[in-house]
């Protein structure tokens, strides 16, 4: 078999309505030496249908079938399918300029590189017009351009797993990236299966602490996100404190003995970052009492308690650490009117 420059991963559940225009974005790339992977994680629309009709379509597609397992199964089983050696994860409710994988190809090839960051293109939106550049990289303070691995010890492992404002690590999305497959069959880099959402963060954390070099591509940008308002990933999650809890073992398993970061304070500001976000959650409980409840089970968990002596180590405004602040003396009747 010819060697196969880039395989496209794409899970695929319940996305019937967006399916195609995703396909068709990566089966005309002006890049033609590709194969794209489909996993049906046990969809129960016609996007099974769907992708064995492309796959008679055109030869260069594949498709996996399996039952529901979430995004990190349907990626592995991706991975564990793909013969290209570069690796690029698609979401099926997003799509691609037609030359995007030939610039990220080009890129990796020139600065031979363990992976290409790139940023999206916001698409769906109400509040924002389709095309606005997604650049989260500015506000963690990500400058463009090649980093060799003392670069990236000196300005992305400050920030590897979280960041003072209490945001996600410097680098997160899987489909932000663009990455050399050996690297990742070298360094045995997966995804958890068991986390059903959240499972970017670390993989992403993991990649660049195992990266020797990588290129942060600041523009021109050629990813349409697609903001799904029914998509998984934007809905509530009642159970989003428990999968939070879940990441933060697997960062502890992962870089507690890691010496060359500041651990235990990323660490602690991660931990701030998934309780502010589980929080988030209490708005779309209507019952005051019922809403009261999730609060108090989140602001009494050992987690949160832990995350709460570090108040200190954030760099937020005020409004911001006086919401910490209630978190930790655990003012849930309060909490459930602000």
């Amino acid at each position: 078999m010819a060697d196969i420059d880039v395989s496209v991963i794409i899970p695929v559940y319940k996305v019937e309505e967006f399916l195609d225009r995703c396909v068709q974005s990566v089966i005309n790339q002006t890049h033609k030496n590709i194969e794209i992977i489909l996993v049906n994680d046990g969809s129960p629309d016609r996007c099974p249908e769907m992708c064995d009709e492309y796959a008679k379509q055109d030869s260069r597609i594949k498709v996996v079938h399996k039952q529901n397992g979430g995004l990190s199964s349907a990626r592995n089983a991706g991975l564990s399918e793909a013969n290209g050696n570069f690796i690029f994860f698609l979401d099926s409710d997003d799509w691609l300029d037609l030359h995007s994988i030939q610039a990220l190809y080009d890129l990796i090839i020139e600065h031979n590189c363990d992976f290409v960051r790139y940023w999206p293109m916001y698409a769906g939106r109400k509040d924002i017009p389709d095309g606005t550049a997604y650049n989260d990289g500015k506000a963690r303070k990500v400058a463009p351009g090649y980093y060799d691995r003392a670069r990236i010890e000196k300005e992305i492992f400050p920030r590897l797993i979280a960041t003072d404002k209490i945001t996600q690590g410097a680098i997160v999305s899987a489909c932000r990236s663009f990455y050399n497959h050996d690297f990742l069959k070298r360094n045995n880099l997966w995804f958890y299966d068991n986390v059903r959402y959240g499972e970017d963060m670390i993989f992403s954390a993991n990649v660049v602490y195992r990266a020797n070099s990588f290129y942060y591509l600041d523009g021109p940008n050629f990813y349409h996100y697609f903001f799904n308002s029914a998509s998984i990933t934007k809905s509530f999650k009642p159970d989003r404190f428990d999968v939070s809890k879940k990441i933060i073992e697997y960062f502890e398993r992962d870089f507690s003995d890691c010496t060359d970061i500041d651990y235990e304070k990323q660490l602690a500001l991660l931990k701030m970052f998934l309780v502010l976000s589980a929080l988030a959650d209490r708005h779309h409980i209507e019952n005051v009492k019922e809403r009261e409840s999730f609060i108090r089970k989140i602001c009494t968990d050992p987690v949160t308690v832990d995350a709460m002596k570090h108040i200190d180590k954030a760099d937020v405004s005020l409004k911001l650490k006086a919401m910490l602040y209630l978190i930790k003396f655990k003012m849930s009747k309060l909490l459930a009117i602000i």
